[in-house]
């Protein structure tokens, strides 16, 4: 591996060689009149030199701050985007380990199943066809609750991905991401329980098929 050399020292050194070359050149004898830069004609021949170097040393000066401003504008940007893209990972990451916590009860016993994740979800909607008496009950259920809670966080994580200050690859891709996640993990359960619950006016129903509308992916 190459070891990284600083410019800065050398460039410093290299300047004060050249001043007190300069300056020693001015102050010497010269051997040769038309080299003699202190004779009255030559007397003004620093202001004039600072006068037209002066500008122009100043417009690059103005140059090289525009250039680091823009630089440090585009990496605070860049931060600010990978900071709001690990946000995004952290709810979606959170939102699995819920998601394969979910669980449900037998349908007749009452007792836990051994059921978790997608398989406990499906379990859990299929009591909405196998069970249409109940589906009232089913809707005060603490599987109805885990469920609802999972459906918001996912909306609250499609949220966020729309308002984050994100470029618009990113945002294309988390969006792509997330009809992803509720195409495999949502989908099919939820898809179930709206069209089993589709005479029920019941606002978490109602919301719960509004939430099913915007995500829906079609398959194919």
């Amino acid at each position: 591996m190459k070891k990284k050399i600083n410019s800065l020292p050398m460039i410093l050194g290299l300047l004060t060689v050249v001043s007190f070359s300069c300056l020693t050149l001015v102050v010497l004898p010269a051997f040769s009149e038309q080299f003699n830069f202190s004779s009255d004609k030559t007397s003004n021949i620093g202001s004039t030199i600072g006068g037209i170097v002066g500008p122009i040393v100043g417009m690059f000066s103005a140059y090289l701050l525009y250039e680091a401003l823009t630089a440090q504008q585009e990496g605070n940007k860049a931060q600010r985007i990978k900071n709001d893209s690990d946000i995004i990972f952290m709810l979606i990451n959170q939102l699995d380990k819920e998601y394969d916590t979910f669980s449900t009860f037998d349908r007749i016993s009452g007792a836990p199943t051994t059921l978790k994740g997608f398989e406990a979800l499906q379990h859990f909607s299929g009591k909405f066809q196998k069970d249409k008496k109940n589906q009232l009950l089913l809707l005060i259920s603490n599987e109805m609750s885990k469920l609802w809670y999972l459906l918001e966080s996912f909306e609250i994580i499609r949220n966020q991905v729309n308002e984050l200050n994100l470029n618009s690859g990113s945002e294309t891709v988390f969006n792509k991401q997330l009809s992803l996640y509720y195409q495999t993990k949502f989908q099919e359960p939820v898809e179930l329980i709206t069209r089993e619950t589709k005479a029920l006016n019941i606002s978490t129903f109602v919301r719960m098929r509004a939430i099913h509308s915007k995500n829906f992916v079609k398959s194919g």
